[in-house]
């Protein structure tokens, strides 16, 4: 029979004495009642069986998948190499969900928002449908949200201020109807917000003014209206302005002209007027792409462009510029598209069509356009010397006289030759 021994506890004192049966059921018992202790305490911690079933619910509102894109997405496969899906090595987290341009359809569930840990969101190129759902709104690692070139309605989710690592938003071709929700002003850290192609209204909002990080805007091709505020004057870095095709008015303010790091700036088919101011290759020096088409601009084009010499794209077409056509403009080696049709250019001198000798320089130009001007005289011999890349020529409806030089008749990199009166 064996004795019994008083158990020794682990700080070296005698326990009153029990027998081992006793001792170590209670043991036992106290082990047992301590993991469903732990066990209650991270039971409503989001684990990686979270995301596996999150990704499920992900799968289950998915309607076509034409490409068998979702096909790796089922138990044979530990969900971190699903497609598209990439996790982090220690935790096995999801942090990228990336199915761009999958020809999917179907709507976000909003269990998307139980993915915490997701740093990236990819689904562009698709055709998901539906309203985004706020729960996005809890991804407070979230640095990149890609919904563009999908169906997506209803508004853009406010609560994307709770995201406050955002530095993209790119909602591009969507069928979103909403104001730009002012909640986004606190996005200090967003450097890109793309939202052209939706039907958004109401007005360009003045805290983006705000925003110092952001490189780049797209409201093009929307409903907004009013001016544009001289609050986006601030953004120090901006690089690319795109309010394009909207129902703006007014004039640019002046303090646009300060944005020395701009590389493109698109304003076209709006109803903006003012004239350009005379230094503005001067202020915007890194210019490569200036659009200012079908508005209401008046006055001479500025002699300063020849400043920016990066310049590539020139679109001046269906404004009201009068005066001659700057001789530096050939000085731009890099000029690709150079269109100053439907104005009111010209002198009415002979010489007025003298700056096409300054072109020749110009060896990457690709389309050249002064039609439906009031230039006058016949056409300088220089044009038929233009870039060998010179495929689009447009010279109609102007006071035109004499012979087309024979160098032209003969190109055939020239698609459409309108020569019109």
């Amino acid at each position: 029979m064996l004795e019994e021994h008083s158990p020794i506890s682990s700080f070296g004192m005698e326990v009153p004495s029990v027998s081992p049966k006793l001792f170590w059921s209670f043991l036992l018992h106290t082990t047992l009642f301590l993991c469903l202790i732990q066990r209650s305490r991270f039971a409503r911690v989001p684990t990686n069986e979270t995301d596996r079933l999150a990704l499920l619910a992900f799968k289950d509102r998915i309607t076509k998948d034409p490409l068998n894109a979702m096909s790796s997405w089922n138990d044979s496969l530990h969900f971190c190499n699903w497609r598209g899906i990439r996790c982090s090595v220690s935790d096995q987290r999801v942090t990228v969900l990336n199915l761009t341009s999958l020809k999917l359809e179907g709507s976000i569930p909003p269990q998307v928002g139980n993915l915490t840990f997701l740093n990236v969101i990819h689904l562009g190129g698709n055709s998901f449908h539906g309203e985004i759902p706020q729960e996005i709104g809890h991804l407070f690692r979230l640095q990149l949200l890609d919904l563009s070139y999908n169906s997506l309605v209803g508004k853009i989710p406010s609560n994307l201020t709770y995201c406050s690592d955002l530095q993209v938003i790119d909602l591009n071709f969507n069928e979103l109807v909403v104001e730009i929700p002012v909640q986004l002003s606190s996005l200090s850290n967003l450097r890109r917000l793309s939202l052209h192609v939706n039907h958004l209204v109401g007005r360009i909002p003045p805290w983006l003014g705000n925003l110092s990080s952001l490189t780049q805007f797209s409201l093009s091709r929307n409903n907004l209206q009013g001016n544009i505020p001289g609050d986006l004057g601030r953004i120090p870095n901006l690089i690319a302005l795109q309010i394009s095709q909207n129902n703006l008015s007014g004039t640019i303010p002046f303090s646009i002209y300060n944005l020395s790091t701009l590389l493109l700036f698109s304003i076209t088919v709006n109803r903006l007027h003012s004239t350009l101011p005379p230094d503005l290759g001067i202020r915007l020096p890194n210019l490569q792409l200036f659009y200012v088409s079908a508005n209401l601009f008046t006055g001479s084009i500025p002699v300063s462009l020849a400043n920016a010499s990066l310049l590539e794209d020139i679109y001046f077409t269906n404004n009201d510029f009068t005066g001659s056509v700057p001789m530096d403009i050939g000085t731009l080696q890099y000029l690709l598209i150079f269109s100053i049709g439907g104005n009111r250019l010209g002198t009415g001198k002979e010489d007025d069509l003298k700056f096409i000798d300054s072109l020749t320089n110009c060896s990457y130009l690709e389309q050249f356009g002064f039609h439906n001007n009031s230039f006058k005289g016949m056409l300088p011999n220089s044009i038929a010397n233009l870039s060998t890349r010179l495929h689009w020529l447009a010279m109609g409806f102007n006071h035109l006289y004499g012979r087309i030089p024979e160098g032209i008749r003969k190109s055939r990199q020239l698609n459409p030759i309108e020569s019109g009166s």
